[in-house]
């Protein structure tokens, strides 16, 4: 509600609907979705060590600075997606006994978004200036982390947001960290993984001719609704929009 004068001394009173939406893109067609062309995926062997792709949905651990064994959470009886989702037939290696989901994979069809959708979204970040480079977020302010090409982004990890691994960049998810939220791999971007992480939220790919998704380590892809409702918290990805307005002086 806003009030102020009007001329010959009149007071004006109007009501105004705002809203604040953010730009994120909602939901993930899986805890790992390739939209492009070509893709990969080489799991662990073996039939130990729980799920390296999964689509049921995982509670965030208590401590975003957890390590080990304390950042592992089970699975929701709701709520589950896909554990691969792919645009076009991934050639997959390892035991699909790491891939799980509700299915385990799915090969186009609906999705809710598209590779451009994902696309235009990572060009709109870059082109307002929308990112951090170097530092990761947290649960209370997710950020956006851009990794460009170039560069790596390493170390034992615990963040919360977006990670953007553009073309010609890098992300080794080393030691006993995590990540919650969403890792964007565009082009020739690529992650590996040399220690015991874990990625709540998703992981897509985009805008590639090829792509090999490496996991073979220990670095586990979990989706996580909780990890990826949080994003709507990135403040400069929210834009404040005049809904309606109206007139509600006293005539």
């Amino acid at each position: 509600i806003g009030t102020g004068n009007a001329a010959n001394s009149a007071r004006k009173t109007i009501d105004l609907v705002i809203t604040a939406p953010t730009s994120v893109l909602p939901g993930a067609d899986g805890a790992m979705a390739m939209y492009g062309e070509d893709p990969e995926v080489k799991l662990r062997t073996g039939l130990g060590g729980g799920y390296n792709v999964d689509g049921h949905d995982y509670p965030l651990p208590a401590d975003l600075a957890c390590t080990g064994a304390a950042c592992r959470t089970a699975s929701l009886a709701t709520g589950a997606r896909p554990g691969l989702y792919s645009v076009e037939t991934p050639e997959i290696t390892g035991s699909l006994t790491h891939l799980g989901g509700t299915p385990p994979n799915v090969v186009g069809g609906t999705s809710l978004h598209t590779n451009e959708d994902w696309n235009n979204f990572v060009n709109y970040i870059l082109a307002n200036h929308l990112y951090v480079e170097d530092v990761m977020g947290t649960r209370a302010q997710p950020l956006v982390t851009l990794v460009p090409n170039g560069s790596m982004l390493g170390g034992n990890m615990d963040g919360a947001g977006i990670i953007i691994v553009d073309s010609g960049g890098a992300i080794d998810v080393r030691g006993t960290g995590h990540f919650e939220g969403l890792v964007i791999l565009r082009g020739t971007g690529t992650f590996f993984g040399t220690g015991t992480g874990s990625i709540f939220g998703s992981t897509i790919t985009i805008e590639h001719d090829e792509k090999t998704a490496d996991l073979t380590g220990t670095v586990d892809i979990l989706y996580s609704g909780t990890a990826l409702d949080n994003l709507k918290k990135i403040g400069g990805l929210r834009a404040i929009t005049l809904t309606s307005w109206k007139d509600t002086s006293l005539q």
